[in-house]
């Protein structure tokens, strides 16, 4: 039995927020190499959306990249972007990645950068994802995935109000795909460990310190290596395919065993 072209996205139309770098940019390539015609890139900084744009055009042919500059946090951007793209007709796909990290202590966790951390990792995803439904619904595939974090289960110090975000993600998953089920709306989250990424080396105030941290952490998953964006981007294409038709709520650590060591 042939089953390769159910682990494709032939013809589907694919949303991915934070599409600038990282694990955003992979998931948009992926998508593109795995047949999506249409893909919509957001995020804040537009020279990194057109190049990745750029990328995929010279990378892919029958692939319409649309790249749309701006904050998911704001409630009128979100709404101007929900017109164009429910304009454009069907979404098949929508990868909910945007994020931020901010490692700061409990204690010097002030109330404006709780809410800047709550409102890009939860308040974005819960409120685009529900002004998109009205598009998704018009598919015959639809699919969202969360970008959340192993931080849910296993939190580090230095990280209290991300660690929540993410444990909030997962939440929202299971409950997205419980009440959207009947509308046959599949909502899963993808879990990564230790990923290399521009986010992931901004904790750290020199590559020195990054590299040593990197090492350190190849030791903490089982399959001795930490994580690339393509790791996480190829789950997350998988999820979105046909193959995973019948898998929804599902948490899925991408972590080279991280949660189990």
């Amino acid at each position: 039995m042939q089953t390769n072209h159910l682990y494709r996205v032939d013809g589907l139309s694919v949303v991915v927020t934070g599409a600038g770098s990282g694990i955003g940019r992979s998931c948009a390539i992926a998508m593109a190499e795995s047949g999506a015609s249409k893909i919509y890139i957001t995020g804040r900084r537009r020279e990194l959306l057109v190049d990745t744009a750029e990328f995929i055009n010279k990378q892919v042919s029958n692939c319409d990249v649309i790249a749309i500059d701006g904050d998911v946090t704001s409630i009128e951007w979100r709404q101007k972007f929900v017109r164009e793209i429910s304009s454009f007709g069907p979404l098949d796909i929508l990868v909910n990645n945007a994020g931020i990290y901010h490692s700061t202590s409990f204690e010097n966790t002030s109330d404006d950068e709780l809410q800047q951390i709550l409102k890009t990792n939860v308040e974005s995803v819960f409120a685009l994802t529900r002004d998109l439904l009205p598009a998704l619904e018009q598919s015959n595939y639809p699919s969202v995935i969360n970008i959340g974090s192993t931080l849910s289960l296993r939190p580090i110090a230095q990280g209290s109000a991300y660690n929540i975000a993410k444990a909030a993600i997962d939440h929202l998953t299971k409950s997205l795909a419980v009440e959207l089920g009947s509308r046959r709306i599949r909502v899963n989250c993808v879990s990564p460990g230790i990923v290399e990424t521009p986010m992931y080396r901004a904790r750290f105030p020199s590559d020195e310190s990054y590299y040593e941290a990197i090492e350190e952490a190849k030791v903490w998953h089982p399959l001795g290596r930490v994580g690339t964006p393509e790791d996480i981007a190829r789950s997350v294409v998988f999820l979105s395919s046909r193959a995973a038709s019948w898998i929804t709520g599902i948490i899925l650590p991408v972590d080279g065993g991280l949660l189990i060591s």
